[in-house]
């Protein structure tokens, strides 16, 4: 009698935990924005990106995908990418960068990106603001130039075998649900970093 007792307020107690992370992770959900990079050509992958994009913000997250943001470019700035790249990590205060990577799609602006953040934030701090999809048939060693790949390395990756936004979706759904659980325990946020004074 006093195990069935014990048992159930073992249970009541997972439960109740259990409770507060969702609402924890349901508070976090409305302040925390990520960034979902990827090829812009050919055209379908970034069809596919948006439609990711839709997904996720159909099961309340919040994603933004920088064709989709108008920047007037300074005319006299020698490098307008990284200038809208930084506009959008300000005004949308970036948490989490989700690079995704179909097979057939053209890498180099993603990879000057990454190294954006980390020459900004350092390689340590980088590799724990990024995560990376990578379809099957996508080659890291034929698409990832040799400079970037010990920090491609560090970076949590998933392998994704079809076109499925949904199912590119759900995934990303846990990696920020788990990211928002590490804020909590952490007490401070790694995109700290990405917010510092940025030098032109």
């Amino acid at each position: 009698m006093v195990r069935r007792h014990n048992d159930i307020l073992l249970t009541d107690t997972m439960k109740g935990l259990a409770d507060e992370f969702d609402n924890q992770i349901e508070q976090g959900k409305k302040d925390f924005v990520v960034f979902l990079l990827g090829p812009g050509y050919p055209e379908i992958t970034l069809d596919f990106r948006k439609a990711v994009k839709n997904e996720l913000e159909g099961q309340g997250y919040n994603a933004v995908i920088m064709r989709d943001v108008d920047f007037t470019p300074n005319p006299d700035s020698a490098n307008t990418l990284r200038d809208k790249f930084w506009h959008i990590i300000k005004c949308y205060h970036i948490e989490l960068f989700i690079c995704i990577f179909p097979g057939d799609g053209q890498t180099h602006a993603v990879i000057q990106e990454v190294g954006y953040v980390e020459e900004h934030c350092g390689s340590e701090t980088a590799t724990r603001l990024f995560r990376f999809c990578f379809s099957d048939d996508f080659s890291v060693l034929e698409n990832i130039p040799q400079y970037t790949k010990n920090l491609f390395s560090g970076v949590n990756t998933v392998r994704y075998c079809e076109l499925n936004p949904s199912c590119i979706a759900w995934t990303i759904g846990q990696i920020i649900d788990n990211e928002i659980r590490e804020i909590t325990v952490r007490g401070f946020r790694l995109s700290d970093c990405l917010h510092q004074e940025v030098e032109n």
